[in-house]
């Protein structure tokens, strides 16, 4: 490309942005004169559509849309690549005259195409790359490494097992449910030997979706013999290794100095271990509308890290906010042993904190769609079986959109001069329930009717919880009778929060069922 066509290309783009630069500051006088009708309203549509970040919104959309209707699609996609290659050239063509002739609406709408094609192409690879034909109801001989944090109950522990597959040259997934005792660790290598089952499926519940997006699509339910072979010492197993073992032995700390059942809501809380919480709190937290404070799906650290932002804004300023929660953020991942759930989490948490140094609502848009679309890219699974990452973009979209229209309600109805300690955790949480709530109600096939209310009275407590608790757990790590002096404190807190969870849970219709 010479350098006269580069300018041309270059002057070409900047008319473009001027004319739509031009229409918006049309459309917001008219907007201020309160002038207008249909066609000032086109023309405003119009001009909001052709902002560079809007184009971005439109695509990123058309992206995950994409991917998530391949996900109902059973066909290899790669198998006709000749094909997709001709389409996407021939869209690529049509862009190109469309801009020339300057019908930007054609053109985004052909690069909407290209991106809808995108998204179902990189679900179809994912899945031809992912999916393995494992010889189920038959007995295997395998060695593989564990490749995420061992799940442990009272009577056992269950292991994602890698291994290699040579006739497919894939690595295969399956989930081991071995012994409680010997314990294993993450980037342990392990001998199985016993039968591969298919995840079933049930009415109400498909455990094959569940662990797809695990990449897992075998179980071994009663390996005959675990033998196990050594330690993988690569550096990220050593670092995910040591976290998760400082998570364990914090627990561990908490339960020496605290009894239950705060022991196990205390590690609910911060480190998202729900094993030991006992099953009548299990169902009044189900009740209220609270199981996503023990949750670490990234709902409860969206909301915290939102309500934070908000509170202390006006005495700290955007830059320190951002500077702070960032930090906040990257320990609180570090410290759950850097979950894939808890760093999704992360990663929209880190959003919000971005978007308000920003200050701009798009760019917070833009940002939140960059995250779902980079993760996605990662691992398209999510987007569909993922219940966790679901309810991060939608607690998210809620805090975005939603929680403003709350704010000004409040506004309007006098309640302005509540404190904004009360105000605006009540906002923002009433903004994120009201955009989850359909899908807790579809996925979980219950709706708390209280959740407003609990949520109310418990959640501007979790922080506060949850640095008593991280104190408290260091102080019992370092010197029992230091833990125990600081479980004095913390101890009030969390029998409050489960107080209310068991009052509430006792009113009637607090909660329906499908």
């Amino acid at each position: 490309m010479t350098q006269r066509t580069f300018l041309n290309w270059k002057l070409r783009f900047r008319n473009y942005s001027l004319y739509v630069t031009i229409i918006a500051e049309r459309c917001a006088n008219l907007n201020r004169s309160g002038e207008g009708g249909l066609k000032q309203y086109l023309a405003r549509k119009f001009a909001d559509t052709y902002r560079p970040y809007r184009i971005f919104t439109i695509l990123a959309l058309f992206f995950l849309i994409g991917i998530f209707l391949a996900s109902f699609l059973d066909f290899d996609f790669t198998r006709i690549w000749p094909v997709l290659i001709l389409v996407y050239l021939c869209l690529l063509f049509s862009s190109f005259i469309n801009f020339l002739l300057k019908n930007f609406f054609l053109t985004l709408i052909s690069f909407s195409f290209i991106t809808f094609f995108l998204g179902v192409n990189t679900y179809s690879y994912f899945s031809f790359r992912s999916n393995v034909v494992l010889p189920f109801n038959s007995n295997v001989d395998i060695t593989g490494r564990i490749v995420a944090r061992p799940q442990i109950d009272a009577t056992k522990q269950k292991l994602i097992v890698e291994y290699y597959l040579s006739d497919q040259d894939k690595n295969a997934r399956v989930l081991v449910s071995a012994p409680r005792f010997p314990l294993y660790k993450y980037d342990d290598v392990i001998q199985v030997s016993g039968v591969v089952a298919e995840p079933p499926i049930f009415s109400d519940f498909n455990y094959h979706d569940y662990l797809k997006r695990y990449l897992v699509f075998g179980l071994i339910n009663r390996p005959k013999n675990i033998i196990y072979v050594g330690h993988d010492n690569n550096l990220g197993g050593r670092f995910l290794g040591a976290l998760y073992d400082f998570s364990g032995r914090f627990e561990t700390a908490l339960n020496n100095v605290l009894s239950e059942p705060q022991a196990s809501l205390s590690a609910g809380i911060l480190l998202g271990v729900k094993r030991n919480i006992h099953e009548n709190l299990m169902n009044a937290l189900n009740i209220t509308g609270l199981t996503h404070i023990i949750a670490l799906s990234g709902y409860n650290v969206t909301i915290l890290v939102e309500i934070l932002v908000v509170v202390f804004a006006a005495r700290l300023g955007r830059r320190r906010i951002f500077i702070y929660g960032s930090a906040l953020v990257l320990f609180f991942i570090l410290m759950t042993g850097a979950s894939p759930s808890v760093v999704r989490a992360g990663i929209f948490s880190f959003l919000i904190l971005f978007g308000r140094l920003l200050g701009r609502q798009a760019d917070q848009t833009n940002l939140m769609l960059l995250a779902a679309v980079l993760m996605v890219i990662a691992n398209p699974y999510i987007l569909r079986y993922d219940s966790g990452f679901q309810l991060s973009f939608l607690a998210f979209a809620g805090l975005i959109y939603i929680s403003p229209q709350i704010k000004k309600i409040f506004e309007k109805r006098n309640l302005k001069k509540l404190p904004d300690g009360i105000k605006m955790p009540l906002v923002e949480t009433l903004g994120a329930q009201l955009a989850v709530f359909p899908l807790i109600w579809y996925q979980f096939g219950r709706l708390s009717l209280i959740a407003p209310l609990s949520n109310i009275l418990v959640l501007p407590l979790i922080p506060l919880s949850m640095l008593l608790i991280f104190i408290t757990g260091v102080g019992a790590m370092l010197n029992f009778q230091l833990g125990l002096i600081c479980s004095f404190i913390l101890w009030p807190v969390l029998e409050y929060i489960i107080k209310i969870v068991e009052l509430l849970a006792k009113v009637p219709w607090a909660s329906i069922a499908k």
